[in-house]
């Protein structure tokens, strides 16, 4: 019985110890801080750094909210040294993630400081994408705070696409989009029951959703 506590604590120690490099790499990788990731995804940066270091006691839910954040498997994250292993390099594009709020001032280049993200996309692999960080509940339950939104600034829109818009001089929101002949018609995208598609004056599509990548806590 002994022999098989200490071989179980070899293997928590093994977990830790891998998933505290792979956490290291991964936020190196993306250029984020503790304080930074603790923003996203509600996690304690005393936790953050105490896993980055190998030790505490993470819960499956931290796990899981550090694998969806990063966008790799649990095992990936706590079995595999991915620091000598690129993870889904065919597909995998790094981008700036940025603040909803905040796109106004990266479009027009007054925002100095953001953080990269990387993900596999569908887009093609030399077309410009951003990464948007939702980080409240305006638009829950389709993106609630946390859900990081791939955008393409380049792909031409379809019927049904949900779209980054600027309406006048507001700050850019999503629409889903319509298109009627050649016309544009946009829905808000929180509403459960069913509205007639409307049009706007000045409106400017920005880009199209490819997908939404949602972070559990």
């Amino acid at each position: 019985m002994q022999n098989s506590n200490s071989k179980t604590q070899q293997n928590d120690n093994e977990t830790l110890n891998t998933l505290g490099k792979n956490l290291s790499h991964l936020m190196i990788k993306k250029d984020i801080d503790s304080a930074f990731l603790s923003n996203i995804t509600g996690l304690g940066v005393a936790t953050i750094n105490s896993l980055r270091r190998g030790s505490g006691n993470p819960t499956l839910a931290t796990i899981v909210s550090l694998a969806h954040f990063f966008d790799v498997s649990l095992s990936e994250l706590t079995e595999t040294d991915l620091d000598r292993q690129q993870v889904r390099p065919n597909r995998a594009q790094t981008m700036p993630l940025i603040k909803l709020g905040e796109i106004d001032r990266f479009l027009d280049n007054s925002l100095k400081n953001h953080a990269m993200y990387s993900t596999e996309i569908d887009a093609t692999e030399n077309h410009s994408v951003i990464a948007i960080l939702i980080h409240n509940n305006a638009l829950y339950p389709h993106f609630s705070s946390g859900t990081i939104c791939i955008i393409s600034m380049e792909e031409e829109p379809c019927d049904g696409d949900i779209v980054l818009i600027k309406i006048n001089d507001f700050t850019p929101c999503f629409r889903r989009l319509y298109i009627e002949d050649d016309n544009f018609l946009f829905t808000t995208i929180t509403l459960e029951h069913d509205v007639k598609p409307s049009s706007y004056k000045n409106a400017n599509i920005l880009g199209i959703l490819l997908k939404a990548i949602k972070n559990y806590v």
